[in-house]
């Protein structure tokens, strides 16, 4: 049989003749029309819009706390323990602390956090800059990581218009702008949208590199801002690492494969990796420190069969949420289980579709010396995750927000590969596989732009339900907690919780400003009463603090981690400022909110 002739590729600059094998890879070869940037600024602006849109609407977490306390300036040891503080100071003590020095945030995010400073630093200079307020607390701090994913998408765009073309990095830009993982990411005040950003510069840097080393020439520039990047990201994250390794991998195992390298290549290579390692000594030793520390247990891997299933399971939904999320949490199963079949079946065929998009390209340019580098960068990473998962027992798919470190590269080869989708095979039926639409411009809709267009669209849709909180659920909530406390009575709320670490300090922080801010106005207070070893000591901590108010009043408790109803007694003595004599407080019910293994015990006092 004659072998079927394979079909043009639909406007791509890889398909026309070169007069130079590098004319393709200039950041300036395609000429494209006014209206290109123009949607290029439609694509920033609606992801700026999403990113923004709501962003205040969710209550702080616990880690978001611990955002605020380290990005204000403020120091644990500002908060009073061993005794009873209304909630309303709780939440005027959330206020910009002025005159702290990086040197002293570095400190004490080296002491109390298991993360590098950088973000904590800048995020601290973005907060003098703005006027903050007590409703407007959440906004503030959630508006830098916004910015940081709006600047994401821009450098997304830079990485496929240099790579490939135009219309690869606007589908990537895209892509980005209305992916429902990283708007979700871009409205959590934490730190993975600033990494997420250095770290698709430093790909962009990357691919100028790969440029300078076929060119035989040595851009310093280049050069130097791959190694600011790579340092920067890493103290800002610890994964950025991972990012690291897989970039140098991939360009080294390129020349290799190639035997592109020379002595400048090499050097090159040699003294900026060198200068990464040496800039970043200093923070090595605390690195190190933060490994060993229990806040770092959660990641461990769970024994037996479900420690080899689960990570593959949980990365996989990881993949899915990148292009659609749907409200299957905290659901019944006849309403999550069929939304999540949907979710996987829309996200299956959008990979189909991607893989059929990617051979296509790789049929016509196997050597594309980009997509090279793009997919050894994406799959050192992939395979450093398995490294530590199964090797070091660290199961950091648990979150999906981990992601960030190969979310750009990933997202650069889904976005080319979309744009490369080839027509499908004709039918018996003689089905066209393009779409004349009855206009007078008589335009041509192709499959591949079919394809485009459905990814987009899900993701938009999916978007805008996990701005409304319908996806990507907190692990705790504490609006839900304080609401349950608040509820059905008119007396005074009195918190006390049992500290072992300072995350146990955020998480009743959380609450207290929620308890604070509620409508109509509660009267509380909190307590933080550090303990070290078991409950006993807690229970006679209690009665020797004295409470604010004259019974009755209801008494909650926030024991962590592993408290349970049988563990806590029925009745506690506890002393009021108004009252010489103990009041017994008789344990009425325990809020079923098994979220960080916290128990929920209250106490109703004087009735």
């Amino acid at each position: 049989m004659r072998p079927r002739p394979r079909p043009p590729l639909l406007n791509s600059p890889l398909n026309t003749p070169l007069k130079h094998p590098l004319d393709r890879y200039k950041f300036h070869h395609e000429s494209v029309p006014l209206s290109h940037y123009g949607l290029l600024a439609a694509v920033l602006l609606v992801g700026a819009v999403l990113r923004f849109w709501q962003i205040d609407l969710k209550p702080l977490w616990r880690d978001e706390v611990i955002t605020a306390i380290f990005g204000l300036g403020r120091r644990y040891s500002e908060v009073a323990t061993a005794q009873f503080i209304d909630v309303a100071a709780v939440q005027s003590w959330f206020a910009l602390q002025p005159g702290v020095s990086c040197a002293e945030i570095s400190q004490q995010v080296a002491t109390d956090s298991v993360h590098p400073p950088l973000f904590f630093c800048v995020l601290y200079r973005w907060l003098s800059w703005l006027p903050i307020s007590a409703d407007g607390l959440a906004g503030a701090l959630r508006s830098l990581p916004a910015w940081c994913g709006v600047g994401a998408i821009a450098a997304l765009y830079t990485i496929n218009r240099l790579a490939f073309s135009a219309r690869a990095g606007l589908m990537a830009a895209a892509l980005m702008a209305l992916s429902p993982f990283a708007v979700y990411l871009s409205q959590e005040a934490r730190h993975y949208t600033l990494p997420m950003l250095l770290i698709t510069l430093g790909l962009v840097a990357l691919l100028l590199m790969q440029q300078d080393v076929m060119r035989q020439q040595f851009r310093a520039w280049v050069w130097f801002g791959w190694i600011g990047v790579n340092l920067l990201g890493l103290y800002v994250h610890y994964f950025v690492a991972l990012a690291v390794v897989a970039q140098v991998a991939a360009l080294v195992g390129w020349m290799l494969w190639h035997r592109m390298g020379t002595r400048v290549g090499w050097g090159a290579i040699a003294l900026s990796t060198l200068a990464i390692i040496l800039g970043y000594l200093p923070w090595i030793p605390t690195l190190l420190n933060h490994q060993s520390r229990s806040e770092t247990d959660w990641l461990a891997l769970a024994p037996g069969l479900g420690g080899v299933v689960n990570p593959l399971a949980q990365g996989l939904v990881s993949w899915v949420v990148m292009i659609i999320m749907l409200p299957v949490e905290e659901q019944p199963l006849a309403i999550a289980i069929p939304l999540a079949i949907v979710m996987l079946g829309v996200a299956g065929w959008v990979f189909w579709q991607a893989l059929r998009g990617l051979r296509y390209l790789w049929h016509l340019s196997p050597e594309h010396p980009p997509l090279l580098l793009l997919l050894g960068f994406t799959g050192m990473v992939l395979l450093q995750y398995l490294i530590v998962i199964y090797g070091l027992g660290r199961d950091i798919t648990l979150a999906p927000r981990y992601t960030f470190v190969y979310y750009p590269g990933l997202c650069a080869l889904l976005a080319v590969a979309l744009t490369h989708v080839p027509p499908r095979k004709r039918r018996r039926t003689r089905f066209s596989t393009k779409l004349r639409l009855a206009s007078p411009l008589d335009l041509t809709v192709t499959f591949g732009q079919v394809v485009q267009a459905v990814v987009l669209l899900v993701s938009l849709f999916s978007t805008v339900l996990v701005i409304h909180g319908y996806g990507f659920h907190k692990s705790f909530n504490p609006r839900l907690l304080a609401q349950a406390m608040a509820e059905g009575t008119d007396q005074p709320v009195a918190i006390a919780v049992s500290t072992r670490s300072p995350q146990d300090t955020a998480l009743g922080l959380s609450v207290g400003l929620e308890l604070a801010q509620l409508e109509p106005g509660v009267q509380g207070a909190i307590a933080f009463l550090p303990r070290t070893e078991g409950y006993d000591q807690l229970w006679q901590d209690l009665q020797a603090v004295p409470l604010p108010y004259a019974p009755p009043f209801d008494l909650w408790l926030m024991a962590n981690p592993d408290v349970t109803e049988s563990a806590t007694p029925a009745t506690v003595q506890v002393q009021t400022a108004n009252s010489p004599t103990p009041v017994t407080c008789i344990q009425s019910a325990t809020l079923p909110l098994p979220t960080f293994n916290v128990a929920y015990p209250r106490y109703s006092c004087g009735r």
